[in-house]
């Protein structure tokens, strides 16, 4: 919802601290977006290093926009 602006004000540092506690439970769509984040430099510095590992950890969840952007 932060990220994107959906009934709230939009604040990627807001959805950064959501999505980074969700990937640390292992929440493919929040390692996904998280991943997002890092590779459009939304709110973090651009790092496709790390970008590309959470596309791998949440495509591992079975989550399936990940599959793709992890190849």
């Amino acid at each position: 919802m932060y990220r994107y602006g959906i009934s709230v004000t939009k604040h990627d540092g807001r959805a950064f601290q959501l999505y980074k506690a969700g990937a640390e439970q292992k929440l493919g769509t929040a390692q996904y977006e998280l991943g997002l984040m890092y590779e459009h430099g939304a709110f973090v510095p651009r790092n496709y290093r790390k970008a590309l590992v959470l596309y791998q950890m949440a495509a591992n969840q079975k989550f399936q926009p990940a599959r793709k952007a992890a190849r």
